[in-house]
């Protein structure tokens, strides 16, 4: 029995591992994307202004902030195994914690999980066919890429969320947001909008825009 005991706390410390790698790759997860949101979904007037101080490189931004974001929402939501080779990935995590924790817990994370993966299915053809790799087919004809809309993305990270706060409530026997993540001010979005306008004379905008 202390054999037992001793076995279930070393795989509890495993799990405590796993887990905050896969809080880390969230948080930063959601650090992206709050900046992405400040930047380029809060109005037509925010996107002529940063058309007017350099359209091109806020424009590979956009597309780099969108490509990561996918790819982590992709890493994180793979199987558990590649190969040979382990993954950091919440269904790995889950494996190991259904080990240990209640089964009906995991059953309910199960549930949440299932969907977030549903929710990254458009994204893992994106991730497969264009951002990791050059599939030919799709690379000649892009419009066989399935579009992803703002609200599918925003949708995704619900999930992701959802699944998140589950698991830290399980593990760490507490709760924390990661839907807002703090950004020390004069660091975030927002203030690069505020420097600008500034900059060029324009006018703040209240309309509500998606990309």
């Amino acid at each position: 029995e202390g054999v037992l005991i001793d076995m279930l706390a070393e795989m509890e410390v495993e799990i405590r591992k796993l887990f905050y790698r896969i809080h880390e790759e969230s948080i930063l997860l959601f650090y992206r994307w709050k900046i992405y949101r400040q930047l380029f979904a809060g109005g037509q007037e925010n996107l002529n202004l940063l058309n007017q101080s350099g359209s091109n490189v806020f424009a590979l931004l956009q597309g780099l902030i969108q490509e990561n974001v996918f790819l982590t929402l992709c890493r994180l939501t793979d199987p558990e195994k590649t190969g040979s080779y382990e993954n950091l990935s919440l269904r790995n995590l889950l494996r190991k914690a259904e080990a240990v924790f209640e089964t009906n817990v995991g059953v309910d994370l199960r549930g949440k999980l299932d969907k977030l993966i549903e929710a990254t299915d458009k994204l893992r053809i994106h991730r497969s066919k264009r951002i990791a790799h050059l599939d030919l087919m799709h690379a000649i004809n892009p419009e066989l890429l399935p579009t992803v809309q703002y609200a599918e993305v925003e949708e995704a990270l619900s999930c992701l969320e959802s699944v998140m706060r589950e698991l830290h409530r399980l593990i760490l026997d507490a709760d924390t947001s990661y839907r807002e993540p703090a950004i020390a001010y004069g660091f975030d979005g927002n203030y690069l909008l505020t420097v600008l306008r500034d900059i060029h004379g324009s006018p703040e905008s209240n309309k509500e825009h998606s990309i």
